[in-house]
């Protein structure tokens, strides 16, 4: 069972009525476990895309190789370590992208993801910016 719940005074209540009515399912004295996540906010997923074309249209020519939101994306996983390391069935390790999808971030995670592509993107990508400069730039993209 999933739920959302609302932190108001210290106190979890349910977020929504189908939420109440979860947890008013669960008899009285019931032990529970609980894994906390923070749901993912669409709005800074948008963000971080408005980051990746903002990015795609003003980099210098010779990063042309990234000039698509996919590819700049998986180089920037790269770039920040969030991959997975496989294996070939010739035994070669390799390492792949990892996933940025709602079910395996949390906002928390996804937050961070986004502050270290921020630094991997002034760092190659556009130097003459600063992070202030990008940041002001996608309040007007998204």
């Amino acid at each position: 069972m999933e739920v959302y719940l609302t932190k108001i005074n210290g106190v979890f209540i349910p977020t929504h009525d189908s939420d109440y009515e979860k947890v008013k399912a669960i008899p009285n004295k019931s032990e529970v476990k609980v894994k906390i996540t923070i749901p993912r906010n669409s709005g800074y997923h948008k963000k971080f895309f408005a980051m990746l074309r903002l990015v795609i249209d003003n980099m210098p020519d010779k990063f042309a190789i990234y000039r698509n939101e996919d590819l700049l994306l998986d180089e920037l996983k790269m770039q920040t370590g969030h991959v997975e390391l496989r294996e070939s069935l010739g035994g070669k390790a390799y390492f792949r992208p990892a996933s940025i999808s709602f079910a395996n971030m949390d906002q928390k995670e996804f937050e961070t993801f986004f502050h270290n592509c921020l630094d991997v993107v002034i760092k190659y990508f556009l130097p003459n910016m600063k992070e202030e400069e990008i940041l002001q730039e996608l309040i007007n993209f998204y």
